[in-house]
């Protein structure tokens, strides 16, 4: 499953830099991305009882998050399953253009959240990959000196209820247009 995410990444941020696809919203870099993963994932089912599927929007009743009252969606969730076993990757995404009176804070926190709502489904659903992947064009995002107190720069790891998680570059240099 971590080759079919780090691949399918890769692709999207490749297609993105040379512009063959547009990220103009959340949306569209959802479905991009799902299609993507969709293609790869497909390349990984080896034997006639394997099968890859995607799921946008999964709804996972029950779960309790910050940002959910009991329905909490994950945008994109994977499944690769054969016969005998299956492994499952959740994966929350956004967008955040740059724009005037951008709120960082409030955006940073909600990635925040997204990996919250990752915990609460690797809790639900058991062993499984989650992943928070972040498309902007602000480069104050990527900055690992900034003066946010949540810092998601390059590099930059935060602890909790978490194991860990380090952030990679957000923006790669490639995304920012001017």
């Amino acid at each position: 499953m971590e080759e079919i995410v780090s691949t399918s990444y890769r692709l999207l941020c490749q297609r993105i830099a040379c512009r063959s696809i547009r990220a103009s919203s959340e949306a569209a870099l959802q479905l991009h991305f799902g299609t993507i993963l969709k293609d790869v994932g497909s390349l990984y089912e080896f034997w006639p009882t394997s099968k890859f599927s995607i799921d946008l929007e999964k709804q996972f009743t029950g779960i309790k998050t910050s940002k959910s009252n009991g329905k909490a969606r994950c945008d994109i969730f994977l499944t690769l399953e054969n016969q005998k076993e299956s492994v499952c990757a959740a994966i929350e995404l956004k967008y955040f253009p740059k724009s005037e009176g951008e709120t960082t804070t409030d955006n940073r926190f909600a990635i925040l959240e997204d990996i919250e709502n990752i915990e609460h489904y690797k809790a639900a659903g058991g062993p499984m990959n989650g992943y928070s992947i972040v498309f902007t064009t602000n480069p104050n995002y990527a900055d690992p000196n900034t003066r946010s107190g949540i810092n998601i720069g390059e590099g930059q790891t935060i602890t909790g209820k978490v194991e860990s998680c380090r952030f990679a570059e957000v923006t790669p240099k490639s995304f920012i247009h001017t």
